[in-house]
């Protein structure tokens, strides 16, 4: 089956929608909130985002939406080296659908975007709660842990220790 990353279209919503849910549970209105935001002028949390959907051949002439990257600009966190940096805000791949390297395309779309918008690395960052599935990820798309990352260091909101990470554009 053919897999393709692209740019999400407001025709993804629901899709989309549905993908955010399984990664970060919450409410489902705040997601339909943020992706609304987003289709209206390019932004989530006051941030410019770019979003990226893994799509996959299903049957007949239909696609199933499979994964899904959504990075945002960041202004220069301390202790990173100097120059514009987009974070990696969620990225995740149906379990069914995982090693395969979609997760690596993902990644490689959104490193697209951030040379694009002139930053010179991707930052990260993930809890514990994700560290079985997120550590080898992220180490097999080139980042390496980094102790400051997205502003924070310490516990996340679900109260487990936050992991960074950083890459080259």
């Amino acid at each position: 089956m053919a897999t393709r990353i692209r740019a999400a279209t407001s025709d993804d919503l629901d899709a989309w929608v549905a993908l955010r849910q399984a990664l970060w549970s919450g409410e489902i209105s705040a997601h339909r909130s943020e992706a609304g935001t987003y289709f209206r002028d390019g932004t989530i949390a006051g941030l410019t985002h770019g979003v990226f959907l893994a799509e996959r051949d299903a049957a007949g002439a239909t696609t199933r939406l499979i994964g899904f990257a959504e990075c945002s600009l960041r202004t220069v966190e301390p202790n990173q080296p100097p120059g514009s940096a987009a974070h990696l805000e969620g990225w995740f791949v149906q379990p069914d659908c995982r090693r395969q390297g979609i997760g690596r395309g993902l990644i490689e779309a959104v490193l697209a975007w951030a040379r694009q918008h002139g930053c010179t690395r991707l930052t990260s960052d993930t809890t514990t709660s994700y560290a079985a599935h997120s550590l080898p990820a992220h180490t097999a798309c080139g980042f390496e842990r980094n102790e400051f990352v997205a502003g924070h260091v310490g516990p996340a909101e679900d109260g487990m220790e936050t992991i960074g990470f950083w890459r080259v554009v």
